[in-house]
């Protein structure tokens, strides 16, 4: 016996009405036999067999667009991408991502000078620098600083930046005055920041020379 596909035939129960087969079995859903084709069972329905597969059909497609969408927009980047840097991009970008300069760093110069005293937070530095030599004193000061930072313990240290050169009449000739702060010790003892350091020069003075 061959099984009917789903959908509206004779009520074999009653020759005036046509009930629905869902394809397994005979449903409560009839209508009257007319010549025009009955609507179809509400959606959802057990027996509605026909708008479930129209459903399953038509979220197959909508997600095949979706696939589809998503293809045509990444071939369209690749594409742009292609012209707007060149097929060699990464191979030609590798080069200078990964290059490094070998060319030596300059050493900064530093004017000799040589710690004439140092009492715990008071040192005193013999510099010599020629006349008006602001930035030598800087150098000076910078390089000190450092090996303060690497040598004492955390404090304050003043420092006094005297010629090595006394002046004619055998006085000191302090040319600038500076601070360093090793620590929140050092920077509660001096007022600066934490690890920071100050130079003064003192207008007017120059080192005379030897």
């Amino acid at each position: 016996m061959t099984t009917p596909p789903p959908g509206w035939h004779p009520d074999p129960d009653n020759p005036h009405l046509v009930r629905w087969w869902d394809g397994h079995r005979w449903t409560e859903h009839t209508h009257q036999a007319t010549n025009s084709a009955p609507p179809l069972p509400a959606a959802g329905h057990p027996g509605s067999q026909q708008p479930q597969e129209t459903n399953s059909r038509n979220w197959k497609t909508t997600a095949a667009k979706v696939v589809g969408g998503i293809v045509v927009v990444y071939l369209v980047l690749v594409a742009c991408d292609r012209f707007v840097f060149g097929p060699d991009r990464d191979e030609s970008a590798a080069p200078a991502a990964t290059s490094s300069s070998t060319a030596p760093v300059a050493e900064v110069e530093v004017p000799p000078y040589e710690i004439a005293s140092d009492d715990d937070d008071l040192i005193i530095a013999h510099v010599h620098l020629g006349s008006d030599d602001a930035l030598g004193l800087r150098r000076i000061h910078v390089n000190l600083m450092q090996r303060i930072m690497r040598e004492k313990p955390d404090g304050g240290y003043f420092i006094y930046y005297d010629c090595a050169t006394p002046n004619p009449d055998g006085s000191v000739n302090r040319i600038g005055t500076g601070k360093v702060a090793v620590g929140r010790l050092g920077a509660a003892q001096t007022g600066l920041e934490i690890n920071g350091n100050e130079l003064r020069p003192n207008s007017g003075r120059v080192c005379e020379p030897a």
